[in-house]
């Protein structure tokens, strides 16, 4: 299954990076900025799978939580980093095993269907965070928490620019536990100093505090199809 992941995720990632799908979210990353480095890489990866998938490309994905658009967030960062740090196949496996099931668990709180946007990047992006993990997801956390879905009703070439805020919100929140040590704790925002509590914290946001914001988004959605058709 992860041999899957890996091959299907990488080649539309690939293909995005190619080809001017959608808002070339992905390649204009590559292009503006330093393609040597491995943040800038695993960004790109993540936004030009969503790119090509959002914009009409037909290859497969392997999703997390029903998304392809997770599926690809969560693995094709993890990926990227595998290959810069020459990983075994076991770390790599081991890495994606672990991005996945802190995606569902985080799905999990959110539900099938909210007007968050459930983009999870890996908050440990590189291997030798694995030790960090809960300072991390609390500052990844905090720093990305008000991002409403708004693509709901119809495939949107934006999921690709939330996918690429997401990774960068989660390498930051990694270079400040590993750097500094400090994570936002409770009291500050949503975020708590329980890690699970604050994806939970998030999850009861976007499950029931966002209910109404749902609803003025495929509003708004709505009256500007009907002003587009006009």
């Amino acid at each position: 299954m992860l041999d899957r992941q890996i091959a299907c995720n990488t080649q539309i990632a690939s293909e995005g990076l190619a080809h001017p799908y959608g808002a070339c979210v992905g390649r204009t990353l590559m292009q503006e900025y330093d393609a040597k480095d491995i943040r800038i890489r695993a960004t790109a990866m993540a936004a030009a799978g969503s790119d090509a998938r959002m914009s009409g490309c037909p290859m497969p994905v392997v999703i997390n939580s029903g998304s392809g658009n997770q599926g690809m967030a969560v693995s094709l960062p993890v990926i990227a980093y595998a290959d810069e740090l020459n990983a075994t196949r076991e770390q790599t496996y081991r890495a994606l095993a672990l991005a996945n099931l802190i995606a569902l668990l985080q799905k999990r709180y959110i539900g099938n269907l909210s007007a968050f946007a459930g983009r999870c990047a890996p908050p440990w992006a590189r291997f030798a965070a694995l030790h960090l993990p809960a300072r991390t997801r609390r500052s990844w956390r905090g720093s990305t928490a008000p991002f409403a879905r708004g693509d709901r009703a119809t495939a949107q070439p934006s999921c690709a620019a939330k996918i690429a805020a997401a990774v960068n919100a989660g390498l930051l929140g990694w270079a400040i536990a590993q750097r500094s040590g400090y994570a936002f704790g409770a009291g500050q925002g949503i975020a708590s100093d329980d890690a699970e509590q604050t994806i939970a914290n998030v999850g009861r946001m976007g499950r029931d505090g966002m209910r109404q914001t749902d609803t003025e988004i495929l509003h708004i959605m709505l009256e500007q199809k009907r002003e587009n058709c006009s």
